[in-house]
């Protein structure tokens, strides 16, 4: 896969995934995601699926107090994962559906595994 999965993507709002390891065979991954205003992160375990039909990658995962799933569109017929798009979904369904989310994909970490400490 010529733009891998593994990076940072950094919403124009509050949020931010990390996605640290990757396994296609599974379909799972592991990272973080949380606030950056705050700094505060919880870890992730989700999964992610190739959609070769519909030209997208679709990802999803929970948070201790939300659903997640995003897609990800595919770039000149295969995965691609410069921007996710999707939606949040509060586990206790008090606030519906927030939907709309962009994450773009940190230049900095384009293109190279994310380390954390």
């Amino acid at each position: 896969m010529s733009n891998p999965l593994s990076s940072t993507y950094d919403s124009s709002g509050d949020y931010s995934l990390s996605i640290e390891k990757h396994d296609e065979a599974s379909g799972k991954f592991s990272g973080r995601m949380g606030l950056k205003s705050t700094g505060v992160t919880e870890e992730i375990n989700g999964n992610f699926h190739f959609y070769n039909d519909r030209q997208r990658t679709f990802v999803w995962f929970s948070t201790g107090v939300d659903d997640w799933e995003l897609i990800a569109p595919y770039k000149d017929g295969s995965p691609g994962f410069s921007e996710f798009e999707g939606a949040r979904l509060p586990k206790d369904r008090s606030r519906g559906v927030w939907s709309d989310l962009s994450l773009p994909r940190d230049p900095y970490t384009e293109g190279h595994d994310v380390v954390t400490e």
